[in-house]
């Protein structure tokens, strides 16, 4: 956040949308957005214009199936492109305690090509939501080289 104001904050940002916006509206300050945005700046290409955006397409997804039948989100733009489509068995682990006990032991099988998932760390399994998203790859896989493979969980 502390890049984004930097670079021009909300401000900024408006700036390089205005065909979107209702410019001539006027806001809770009584004036309008387009004398709100006169004197708006970018001062770096944190902020994109339109035409020169960092990616082709947006950085997530609503997921929809059988492992989410009311949907989820995935930061697809982070993955390895060959992650994109996977098929591969699971290792499921029910709570984040025994995972993070477990998931560096090469016994279990994990595997570069196996789906580590890590139930009932969402709001449901944790006291509110925890920040148990972040499913390390294996130290085992490290040390040959993976760096990234596919993990689910329902946490944030």
């Amino acid at each position: 956040m502390e890049d984004l104001h930097v670079a021009g904050g909300l401000p900024g940002f408006l700036s390089r949308i205005p065909d979107l916006l209702h410019l001539d509206r006027p806001t809770v300050a009584h004036d309008t957005l387009r004398e709100q945005l006169a004197g708006a700046r970018v001062h770096d290409d944190m902020i994109r214009p339109r035409d020169n955006p960092v990616a082709n397409e947006g950085g997530a997804a609503v997921l929809r199936g059988n492992l989410c039948p009311d949907g989820a989100v995935i930061k697809h733009i982070a993955a390895e492109p060959h992650l994109l489509a996977h098929t591969g068995t699971a290792v499921v682990f029910d709570d984040y305690r025994t995972m993070q006990r477990t998931i560096n032991d090469p016994a279990p099988g994990i595997t570069a090509d196996r789906v580590p998932v890590l139930r009932g760390a969402g709001p449901k399994g944790g006291p509110g939501m925890p920040e148990y998203g972040m499913l390390s790859v294996p130290d085992h896989l490290l040390k040959q080289g993976v760096r990234d493979m596919v993990r689910i969980s329902d946490a944030s």
